[in-house]
């Protein structure tokens, strides 16, 4: 409960810092989205660390910690969704590239089978 608090502390500091600098509610949730990532890559990049340095331990608990970013990458993803019509073509866009790596899929495929037949 309290690093839930301390995360909801965090944000509404940032969306005061936002308002005041103009910015909207959804710009400010997709900055968040951006700052949340920059700190997964960090955590990523210490998880690496302890583990090169033989402090699994350690790089168990930032591990633990990275999880928690993710997740709150999917709380504002969701917040922003509910607020924005643009989230829509963010879903539309992931249909989009399933097509196009299935397409791609079914491409590489054939070449194989092409190969084989060819040998």
């Amino acid at each position: 409960l309290g690093q839930e608090i301390n995360s909801l502390a965090v944000l509404a500091i940032f969306i005061i810092g936002a308002s005041v600098l103009g910015l909207g509610i959804v710009e400010m949730l997709m900055q968040a989205v951006k700052d949340e990532y920059n700190t997964i890559s960090f955590y990523n990049g210490l998880t690496a660390n302890a583990n090169e340095c033989g402090r699994a331990d350690i790089a168990a608990v930032i591990s633990h910690i990275n999880e928690e970013e993710n997740i709150h990458v999917g709380q504002l993803q969701y917040c922003i969704e509910k607020l924005s019509q643009q989230a829509t073509m963010v879903e539309d866009g992931k249909v989009e590239a399933e097509k196009i790596i299935a397409k791609a899929d079914e491409e590489k495929d054939l070449e194989v089978t092409d190969t084989a037949i060819e040998a």
